[in-house]
């Protein structure tokens, strides 16, 4: 079990849960070697990062949305950006 030190003055004791800890060996954990940065799809997308040590924050990119106006004097929006045609 892991033993913490905190060395400060308080004028009353306050108590301190650092609930469940779980303690794992580093050899014992599988690394995440997939992409962190991830392009948008409509499709559903999956990482296999489940129980895996991750170095860093994954970034999904947003999808592209486009408004221009139209000839009727509204918006059009065009999701995944501008087409030909």
């Amino acid at each position: 079990m892991a033993a913490y030190r905190i060395n400060f003055r308080a004028e009353e004791a306050f108590p301190v849960d650092f609930g469940v800890l779980h303690e794992r060996p580093p050899g014992d954990i599988e690394v995440y070697t997939g992409e962190y940065d991830i392009d948008p799809d409509f499709t559903k997308q999956t990482l296999e990062t489940r129980n895996k040590l991750m170095a860093d924050n994954v970034v999904v990119a947003p999808i592209e949305v486009q408004r221009v106006s139209n000839a009727a004097g509204g918006r059009t929006v065009y999701i995944g950006g501008l087409i030909d045609g």
